[in-house]
């Protein structure tokens, strides 16, 4: 019976694999993997380090997604600005995801990723579980996030 059930496992992972399909995308799906999931959006001023504007609203955040075009970012990574003044911090919450085996999460929303954009640069450092990159936008979009963003 143990042997039964050791292969009837082994044989559905083989044929489900990882939910792939042989012509799926390899390209990292930022957008869903990191935003779609995203609860409440805070813009922060870097110097004062106060919260400036809040995004809690679904409708308000789904808004604020999609408006940075993200399919528009050059994913080529760059230095971050060295001397570049922050001009608004961007931290996205989510509530911690439901495992196999819980009944719900805990309610709390938790930062998932941070968004720096800098004055006078089209330069953003994004910061998502834990790896930190830089990386291009196009300059209209920094230049409108540079201040807390106000929904078009």
């Amino acid at each position: 019976m143990k042997h039964f059930i050791c292969s009837f496992f082994a044989l559905s992972m083989l044929l489900t694999g990882c939910g792939t399909s042989a012509d799926s995308e390899t390209e990292y799906d930022l957008q869903g993997d990191v935003f779609r999931k995203t609860q409440c959006i805070t813009a922060i001023d870097p110097q004062s380090g106060k919260t400036l504007k809040t995004y809690t609203s679904q409708e308000e955040v789904d808004d604020f997604v999609q408006s940075l075009k993200i399919e528009n970012w050059d994913f080529e990574i760059v230095s971050a600005p060295e001397n570049a003044t922050k001009a608004c911090i961007y931290q996205l919450s989510q509530e911690n995801t439901v495992h196999w085996g819980e009944t719900s999460s805990d309610g709390e929303l938790h930062d998932v990723a941070e968004m720096i954009f800098y004055q006078n640069s089209d330069i953003v450092s994004l910061q998502i579980a834990g790896i930190e990159i830089a990386v291009s936008v196009p300059e209209d979009l920094a230049n409108a996030y540079a201040v807390p963003w106000q929904g078009s």
